[in-house]
C-alpha cells in the first residue's frame, strides 16, 4: 500500500521516522491494514492513512479535540508512496497539540 519517510522539526531538533503500509487478508477473508516502521504506533498510523487513501492533508484524526493555543510550530513533511501515487507532504502546525489533534499517530515519534 504505501512507504513513507517521515520528519518532524521544532524548536528542540529534528526527528525522522519511516512507516511502511500493507493490506491483506485473513484466513476469514476479512480485509486487515498493517503495518511497521519507527512511529510509535504503525498500525494505528496505517490505519489512520487508509481511510483517507493516503491524503495526509484530508486526515482530521480527533476532530473533536480542543487544542492549546501556545504557538511552538511544527514542521513535518511525509515523502514516498501511497499505492502508485507519490507523497511529498509539508505542513507547519501551530504547535504539537494541533499536530496530533490533526495527523493523530502518523507523526507520533
Amino acid at each position: 500500500m504505501g512507504s513513507l519517510h517521515l520528519t518532524k522539526a521544532d524548536s528542540i531538533g529534528t526527528a525522522t521516522a519511516d512507516l511502511n503500509c500493507v493490506k491483506g487478508r485473513n484466513v476469514y477473508g476479512k480485509t486487515y491494514i498493517s503495518g511497521n516502521g519507527t512511529v510509535a504506533d504503525p498500525v494505528a498510523a496505517c490505519q489512520e492513512l487508509y481511510a483517507v487513501n493516503g491524503d495526509i492533508t484530508q486526515l482530521d484524526v480527533h476532530p473533536t479535540w480542543f487544542t492549546t493555543h501556545v504557538i511552538a510550530p511544527v514542521t513535518v513533511t511525509a515523502t514516498g508512496h501511497w499505492g502508485a501515487t507519490s507523497i511529498a507532504f509539508s505542513n507547519t502546525y501551530s504547535n504539537g497539540s494541533v499536530l496530533q489533534k490533526y495527523t493523530g499517530d502518523v507523526f507520533a515519534f
